[in-house]
């Protein structure tokens, strides 16, 4: 009877063994880490391949380490011109656990990501301030012209609407300047928490994204032939719902009172897409835009004004400025709460 006892707890303790062993078994796939606990605590992180647990281990997480593309939106930045845009990166990365904090290890895929999206914030709010033209840099210049012109016109020369202005620094040579910084300054500030950006694969701007409330209240206005009424509906709309400076809605009202093609075509769709491209053997940068749809009118006779070839400037060459005066009523428009 002894016996019969003994070899049934022999076979139990061999079969409790055995579901240890199969339970204790874990294999963690190419490309990933696992995050173990022991008793609730951080116990250690588990190389891909196949791991045996020790009693009381368990699995709690897994981060995916090969090398990823990202795509990251960082909402709510704002141009020299007082402009709020949605950047739109692309970038490759990977993540390295070893260099990530210990609480950044049980990260949700969500929250890692916004603690990028802030990291590319705090970034572009420091480098666009570094870049920030000063007052000589920003004031328009104008054509030289005799002194009497000068002297007549002294005092009632019209504002000057500089289109670049507008989404400066992410166009011309600051905007090279600011991807270089940008991409310099992400590449230590993420390293830092274990996010490795990829030095074999571009870091890209993709393009710039305008709130849906200005492009809502731009296409309204548009139909409304920029009446006053609809003018201090656009100021207003604009005012409550982003948080441009009185100088970024002047500037912004300005531009689109005498929009261009390319012009209407940003605020219409909301998007801006830069490209970079080499002039000369000097790299710059040109945005790309889709040009609005060109219509005519059927059996109408060419007039000499349509005639005459018409000159188009490049939204972003910095020269391109257009005169547009500040008249009495938009003054008023801009004042009115």
């Amino acid at each position: 009877m002894t016996e019969i006892i003994t070899l049934i707890l022999l076979l139990t303790i061999m079969l409790f063994v055995v579901v240890w062993l199969v339970k204790s078994f874990k294999t963690v796939p190419e490309g990933y880490v696992a995050i173990t606990n022991w008793m609730d605590r951080h116990a250690r992180i588990l190389e891909p391949g196949p791991h045996l647990l020790m009693p009381f281990e368990e699995e709690v997480a897994q981060i995916k380490v090969r090398q990823s593309e990202g795509k990251l939106v960082v909402p709510n930045v704002f141009t020299h011109g007082g402009l709020p845009v949605a950047v739109n990166l692309r970038y490759t990365y990977r993540l390295d656990p070893r260099r990530m904090h210990r609480d950044e290890l049980y990260y949700p895929e969500d929250e890692r990501r916004e603690q990028q999206i802030k990291i590319f914030k705090q970034i572009f709010q420091d480098v666009i301030e570094e870049l920030r033209p000063s007052a000589e840099q920003s004031a328009p210049k104008f054509a030289s012209r005799n002194p009497q012109e000068e002297s007549a016109d002294k005092g009632t020369t019209p504002s000057r609407v500089d289109i670049a202005g507008l989404f400066s620094p992410f166009v011309g040579q600051q905007g090279i300047e600011l991807k270089r910084r940008l991409e310099e300054r992400a590449r230590k500030m993420l390293s830092e928490h274990g996010v490795m950006l990829a030095t074999n694969a571009p870091f890209v701007i993709h393009g710039l994204q305008l709130p849906d409330a200005i492009v809502e209240a731009y296409v309204d206005l548009i139909a409304s032939d920029f009446n006053s009424t609809a003018r201090s509906d656009f100021i207003a709309r604009v005012r409550n719902a982003t948080n441009m400076s009185e100088a970024g809605l002047v500037q912004l009202l300005n531009v689109i009172q005498n929009p261009s093609t390319d012009l209407h075509s940003i605020f219409a769709n909301g998007f801006v897409q830069p490209e970079m491209y080499v002039q000369d053997g000097k790299p710059g940068v040109r945005q790309r835009v889709s040009d609005a749809s060109k219509q005519t009118e059927p059996n109408r006779p060419p007039s000499d004004e349509t005639a005459q070839p018409k000159s188009t400037l490049s939204l972003f060459d910095l020269s391109a400025v257009h005169d547009l005066p500040l008249t009495e009523e938009v003054m008023q428009t801009l004042k009115s709460p």
